[in-house]
C-alpha cells in the first residue's frame, strides 16, 4: 500500500468520529481493509515473539473497541512518529468500534512500523472474540470473511516486549513455565494458543496479593495467579526491575500490585462497560522515569461536541484527496 492509501484510511476513521452519521462500512470498503491486513502481515510476521524496544515510549493497555479514547490518547500524547507506542493487547470486543480501532492502529503500524508496536491480548483469540462482540461487529458492518482475515493476522502478533532491557511488558502476567527470557525469545510465535502453554499464561495470568509464594490456578479457568515472591524470582533471574501489564479493569486507570511495586497494571479504556472508570497510559521517559496521562470518561454530550485534532502530517499525505465532511 502507498503512504497516501494509509493516510486515506486514517482520515476516514477520524472522519467517522467527526460526523457520526458517516458509518464505517460506507467510508471504507471491505477490500481496503483486507488490503491493509495483508500489508500489515508483511511487517508483523517477521517480528519476534518478544520485541525489544528503546525508551522513550508510551505504553497503552486495553482499548476494547473504544475508538474515542484511542484518538484522545494520540491527541494528548502525540501521533507517531513524534511519539512511539507499545500496545498491550485487547484492542477488540466489548466496545462498538473494534474495527475502527484496528484500522487506525494497523494504518499507523504500516506507516510508522518502528513507532507502533502491537502485542497480542487474550481477546485476540477466536474463542473469546466470538462471544464478546468482535465477531458480531464484523458480520454486522461487513462479513464473516473480514473476521477471519483479522484473526489470520492476530496469530502473528508478538506476545511480549522488553523495554530499555529492564521493563517486561505483556498483556496478562508471568508463567510458572517461564524461567529465562533468553529461552523464551527462541520460541516461535504461536498462531493458535492452547490452554496449557507459556503463551496462554502470559495472556491470561494476574497478580494476586493474597498468595505469599508461588502460583495458583486462576478462577478464570485459564492462566494463573502469581505472587510477589514468584514475580521477584522472575525479575531477579532476568535482571528486570518490574513488569507492566493490562488485562484487568482498574477504576483509576492503574493499579500497583504488591508492596514493592513490582507490577503495574494499566487500563486504557474509560467508562468500560458503563463502569465510569478512568483510563490511563504510562510513558517510560528518556531518563527512565515513569509518567502518566489519565483520561476521565466523556459524557455523551462531550463526545458529540468534541473536536477531533488531525495529526500535522495527515493533510500533507492527502493534499490531493478531496476532503468532505
Amino acid at each position: 500500500m502507498l503512504g497516501s492509501d494509509l493516510d486515506h484510511l486514517i482520515y476516514k476513521v477520524l472522519l467517522s468520529r467527526i460526523n457520526k452519521k458517516k458509518k464505517m462500512n460506507n467510508l471504507i470498503c471491505r477490500n481496503s481493509i483486507i488490503d491493509l491486513i495483508k500489508f500489515s502481515k508483511k511487517i508483523i510476521i517477521p517480528e519476534p515473539t518478544m520485541i525489544r524496544l528503546d525508551n522513550p515510549i508510551t505504553i497503552v493497555g486495553d482499548i476494547h473497541g473504544n475508538i474515542d479514547d484511542l484518538i484522545r490518547i494520540f491527541e494528548r500524547c502525540g501521533y507517531p512518529p513524534d511519539t512511539s507506542y507499545l500496545f498491550l493487547g485487547d484492542y477488540i470486543d466489548r466496545g462498538q468500534f473494534s474495527i475502527e480501532v484496528m484500522v487506525l492502529l494497523l494504518s499507523l503500524k504500516c506507516k510508522y512500523p518502528k513507532n507502533i508496536n502491537l502485542l497480542r491480548g487474550n481477546h485476540e483469540t477466536k474463542s473469546i472474540s466470538k462471544e464478546h462482540g468482535f465477531y458480531d461487529e464484523c458480520c454486522r458492518k461487513y462479513d464473516h470473511f473480514l473476521y477471519e482475515s483479522f484473526f489470520d493476522l492476530f496469530g502473528y502478533f508478538p506476545i511480549a516486549a522488553l523495554v530499555a532491557d529492564i521493563v517486561f511488558c505483556v498483556h496478562g502476567g508471568i508463567s510458572p513455565k517461564l524461567k529465562n527470557l533468553e529461552d523464551f525469545v527462541q520460541l516461535q510465535k504461536p498462531y493458535n494458543i492452547s490452554n496449557e502453554s507459556i503463551f496462554t499464561d502470559l495472556l491470561w495470568s494476574d497478580p494476586f496479593d493474597d498468595i505469599k509464594t508461588g502460583f495458583m490456578k486462576s478462577p478464570r479457568g485459564i492462566g494463573y495467579y502469581f505472587s510477589s515472591e514468584s514475580l521477584n524470582s522472575f525479575l531477579k533471574r532476568n535482571n528486570i526491575q518490574f513488569i507492566i501489564r493490562s488485562h484487568e479493569e482498574c477504576f483509576d486507570g492503574y493499579k500497583w500490585s504488591f508492596d514493592d511495586r513490582t507490577c503495574l497494571t494499566i487500563f486504557s479504556n474509560s467508562n468500560y462497560c458503563c463502569h465510569y472508570n478512568d483510563a490511563m497510559v504510562v510513558s517510560i521517559t528518556k531518563d527512565l522515569k515513569l509518567t502518566n496521562e489519565r483520561f476521565s470518561p466523556l459524557s455523551e454530550t462531550k463526545t458529540q461536541k468534541r473536536r477531533i485534532i488531525f495529526p500535522d502530517w495527515l493533510f500533507k499525505g492527502i493534499e490531493n484527496y478531496q476532503l468532505s465532511i
